[in-house]
């Protein structure tokens, strides 16, 4: 059985950090391209600078041809470069956000029963391959083993393994009742 999901973007609150973080890599990347791009440019000028009269004018033609040449080359690579990482970044958050939002779903699942035979009709979760965090997977389903083996004996039987949690009181409620 494959499990496939059409929607990438399905934690808009983590996810769009994750893409704002690339895309601000890929800026970044675009940034230093077009400084490389300027200091070929001022240090092509510092030679042109020494060139006679008669040679400048062609070298200038030529050159502010390739720098134009250059600046299209480095914007697509930009450009290009600035999609993969934003692609690049979906994809990953994706396969963190698609686990803990199964869990999410599953979780719910078990909110929402009302009586031991719903629990006992949830299944276990199943994460895709490439998904990170399959310990979660592991650890819910063997949770979720145990609340339907426990909803499966008697009450009186695991009664003692109830475990009661002291009242947590706060300064005030001391105080009252002293």
């Amino acid at each position: 059985m494959k499990i496939f999901r059409k929607r990438y973007y399905i934690a808009p609150e983590f996810q769009s950090e994750i893409i704002k973080k690339m895309l601000f890599i890929g800026l970044m990347g675009n940034a230093l391209l077009y400084l490389v791009n300027f200091a070929i440019y001022f240090h092509f000028n510092t030679y042109a600078q020494k060139l006679p009269r008669e040679q400048k004018k062609a070298f200038y033609e030529f050159f502010h041809q390739q720098i134009d040449l250059i600046n299209y080359y480095f914007l697509g690579l930009g450009l290009l470069f600035t999609m993969g990482l934003i692609f690049y970044g979906i994809k990953l958050s994706h396969r963190m956000a698609g686990p803990l939002f199964n869990l999410k779903q599953q979780f719910k699942k078990i909110e929402n029963c009302t009586g031991m035979e719903e629990i006992k009709s949830i299944t276990p979760t199943r994460f895709r391959k490439n998904d990170f965090f399959h310990d979660l997977a592991d650890h819910y389903n063997k949770a979720l083993h145990q609340i339907q083996k426990l909803s499966q004996t008697p009450q009186k039987e695991h009664e003692d393994n109830i475990l009661e949690f002291p009242q947590q009181t706060s300064e005030a409620d001391e105080k009252k009742a002293a």
